[in-house]
């Protein structure tokens, strides 16, 4: 039978640990289309429609958050 070691399991004092983000119950939505954009991903956003103008603005200036959904065309 093999052993198995025991590996401390935690973070060292050193790691910087960022606390859990809180996601509202309703976004602004920014539909997407020719692109899908993945989690921590900088990419230019090129926004005509004023409806979507509008979704960005609102996310800018509440908490910065906003849902992409990628259109199908």
């Amino acid at each position: 039978m093999v052993e198995i070691e025991d590996f401390p399991i935690g973070v060292a004092d050193s790691d910087i640990v960022e606390p859990m983000m809180q996601i509202p119950d309703q976004l602004p939505a920014l539909p997407l289309r020719d692109i899908v954009i993945y989690p921590f991903m900088i990419v230019p956003l090129f926004v005509s429609r004023d409806k979507s103008i509008r979704a960005v603005e609102e996310a800018l200036n509440d908490n910065r958050m906003i849902v992409l959904v990628s259109q199908k065309t």
